[in-house]
């Protein structure tokens, strides 16, 4: 077949096709409108070793400790030890395992921050639940992961949040625009 032939098809069911084009953007649009929007809010947490008085040697061993627990850490985001308390707190009608499926962390290679995500239908669950999350995380590693040894002394594992989490104010998904385009 040559161009001219193509034309030729186009030419003689251009009422076809362009029925198919109004169906098609009809029902991506449709598919969009249906959809619930979601809403991610995300918090950052600064893992650091306390060395107090500490000589440069002992700074940079506390740094590499720090580096390799943080990635034992971001598992550890999505546990019942965790999430129980985030339940509780904020009065959810969800499972640990519900949450942990609307919660990712991960940490960016060789630092010591661990990034926490919530997905959500409403923004301010989704950054009321983020904030929870990294309160009871630096709860649960200095009370019970990295418990010091007397009960005076203080963990020597610090969680500080370097970045609450906020209500986002445009949805993450549906991607409307792609779901349009998809269906033309």
């Amino acid at each position: 077949m040559e161009l001219r032939d193509y034309v030729r098809v186009l030419h003689r069911n251009w009422i076809l096709i362009l029925v198919l084009l109004i169906l098609g953007l009809a029902g991506g649009a449709g598919y969009a409108a249906l959809q619930q929007p979601k809403y991610v809010a995300s918090t950052q947490l600064y893992v650091s070793v306390r060395t107090e008085g500490a000589a440069t040697g002992d700074l940079v061993q506390g740094t590499t400790f720090a580096r390799q627990m943080v990635t034992s850490y971001v598992d550890v985001v999505g546990t019942a030890l965790v999430l129980e308390p985030v339940i509780e707190e904020l009065d959810l009608d969800d499972s640990v395992s519900g949450l942990s499926s609307r919660i990712t962390a991960t940490t960016p290679l060789n630092t010591v921050l661990i990034d926490v995500s919530v997905t959500d239908g409403d923004p301010e669950q989704a950054a009321a639940i983020a904030n929870a999350v990294a309160a009871s995380f630096q709860e649960a590693v200095q009370t019970t992961l990295e418990q010091p040894a007397t009960e005076d002394a203080v963990s020597p594992v610090r969680i500080t949040v370097t970045e609450p989490a906020v209500a986002s104010s445009t949805p993450t998904s549906p991607n409307v625009r792609l779901l349009i385009i998809l269906g033309v």
